[in-house]
């Protein structure tokens, strides 16, 4: 069986989805993976993870990235939820 080639990222979570995963967590993903991906694997690690990352902004090395982007080795991805209050 042949495996797929995967990259290695960081992804950066904060707030109550740092609670959840924690603060940082390495992921390995296919070759082409995009940002949306990347939120489906950590879903995978824990299914509260779904609930928690609704509405919250990504960001792919310090730049705003959308969830189309695609993500490249040794790329970081931050995720941050909605800001409330007043």
């Amino acid at each position: 069986m042949k495996k797929s080639a995967r990259i290695s990222i960081t992804v950066l979570l904060f707030a109550h989805l740092s609670d959840i995963l924690g603060g940082e967590v390495r992921l390995a993903v296919p070759v082409d993976s995009r940002v949306s991906d990347a939120i489906a694997a950590l879903i995978v690690l824990d299914q509260r993870f779904a609930a928690g990352v609704k509405g919250a902004r990504a960001a792919v090395n310090g730049e705003w990235a959308d969830p189309v982007d695609r993500l490249r080795d040794g790329d970081e991805l931050a995720l941050t939820p909605p800001v409330s209050g007043g």
